[in-house]
């Protein structure tokens, strides 16, 4: 099982764009298992608008869904002050192989 695309979308306040954002990092963790990245962007730009689109690191996240729970931790740098509160939506797409018994 692997992440095949991460797509963040700003949904409150309305017009509110990523532009405020430098670089965000998607970790997940679970017990027993290593924090690890499965997403990220850098030097996203100034212009960029209210979605934005994450690279996907190309890891095997199997044993994080097989856990019985896993966390998503998300660490950002910024490159403008934002005083507002941000509501965002992610949407992820999986590619999961498995075998017919």
């Amino acid at each position: 099982m692997k992440l095949s695309s991460l797509t963040l979308t700003i949904t409150n306040p309305s017009g509110k764009t990523f532009g405020f954002i430098k670089s965000i990092q998607i970790y997940i963790q679970a017990p027993g298992l290593p924090n690890t990245e499965i997403a990220h962007i850098n030097d996203n730009p100034t212009t960029a608008g209210s979605t934005i689109s994450l690279t996907p690191d190309n890891v095997d996240i199997s044993s994080y869904a097989k856990a019985d729970n896993f966390t998503l931790d998300v660490e950002s740098t910024v490159q403008q002050n934002n005083g507002d509160n941000v509501d965002v939506r992610a949407d992820m797409t999986f590619n999961v192989t498995a075998a017919v018994l």
